[in-house]
């Protein structure tokens, strides 16, 4: 399958692009020319530089491999969608934001009978590998911690996840599905089409303009 370049992060290796079209065969992030991306481009945009080392306890470079860089993936899509939009390297800061009435995006719970489009920033909780809770996982969860409520209300902030719509189109038997872009899932970008229905399944809100 070929993606129409739209809104779009291209960590692909040069020799598979061709003309304006995208093999979603993605480089990974210890690939030179992802790290690089990642950590100049990505991070640097959203002021992520530098990070506490526990091991060490010194601050340390800011690491494509070592450091999730999924929110500020998501950052450098919006922004292609809304200028304005202040990103960062946590999710949580700008799902907080979009509760909170902050800025040109507002939070709004999803169905398989929502009306996304592009630009709508699509958010789920996230779990460790043993299955506890890194954050808010339900829709009223995260509307209630935007509220300073709840478990994580009153820290800095919280596990989560965000990806991204940036474009739609129809099948050939009519139905309408979406294209979503995300960072940092196995360790490389993460391109899906999905319909209504799945994103339904998958996100618990939406932020949209």
């Amino acid at each position: 399958m070929k993606w129409k370049l739209g809104a779009c992060i291209c960590i692909h290796r040069p020799e598979l692009a061709k003309e304006d079209l995208l093999d979603p065969t993605l480089m990974k992030e210890d690939d030179p020319q992802a790290k690089g991306y990642i950590e100049d481009k990505l991070f640097g945009d959203v002021g992520y530089t530098q990070v506490y080392d526990k091991k060490t306890g010194k601050m340390r470079p800011v690491s494509s491999t070592d450091d999730a860089w999924s929110a500020a993936t998501t950052t450098k899509l919006a922004k292609a969608f809304d200028p304005e939009f202040e990103g960062s390297a946590r999710h949580s800061d700008y799902i907080r934001r979009g509760f909170q009435g902050e800025g040109n995006y507002e939070a709004g719970k999803i169905s398989k009978r929502t009306d996304f489009k592009p630009g709508d920033i699509l958010f789920q909780g996230r779990k460790d590998k043993a299955g506890n809770p890194l954050g808010p996982q339900t829709y009223r969860e995260f509307k209630r911690d935007a509220a300073g409520k709840g478990e994580y209300g009153s820290q800095g902030g919280y596990g989560s996840h965000t990806d991204i719509i940036t474009g739609t189109g129809v099948d050939e038997k009519g139905r309408r599905y979406y294209n979503v872009q995300g960072g940092n899932a196995s360790d490389g970008l993460r391109i899906e089409t999905l319909y209504a229905n799945e994103l339904a399944k998958r996100y618990q809100g939406r932020l949209t303009q």
